[in-house]
């Protein structure tokens, strides 16, 4: 049993969601397999920043997590007081980056941010997620 605050108990922009918003790769012609990763607000579900990053890469490249940090934060100008990250996504620069810029990180089972994400993955899969190649 999760015991994080449900979405409704947060206020906008007061918690981020960092996940992986695929849940299998995204096959194109020109450039391969991708993952889509996702920084979203926990109290609306709005996707603040996303970024596709090669399935070979071992991590989200620090490069990545800085241009989704600063377009996250253009929405607000102001950042917020905690990100949740999903565990086992290899999202180990942004817990970096949060952590300087004072957010506090909790890192967590991805069937604890379900109730967060859901809806946006499936509406991704619905579109990205059939194995087509796009």
């Amino acid at each position: 049993m999760s015991n994080l605050p449900l979405p409704e108990q947060f206020e906008i922009n007061e918690a981020w969601v960092a996940f992986k918003l695929n849940t299998s790769p995204i096959f194109t012609k020109e450039d391969g397999e991708f993952n889509c990763f996702s920084l979203m607000d926990a109290a609306s579900g709005f996707i603040l920043s996303t970024s596709f990053v090669s399935v070979l890469a071992t991590s989200l490249p620090a490069e990545d997590v800085i241009k989704m940090m600063e377009e996250a934060h253009a929405h607000k100008h102001e950042w917020p007081k905690l990100l949740l990250c999903q565990s086992g996504q290899a999202v180990d620069a942004m817990i970096e980056k949060a952590e300087r810029l004072g957010i506090s990180v909790r890192v967590v089972p991805e069937s604890q941010l379900d109730v967060f994400v859901s809806d946006a993955k499936e509406g991704f899969n619905e579109r990205f997620g059939s194995g087509d190649l796009h």
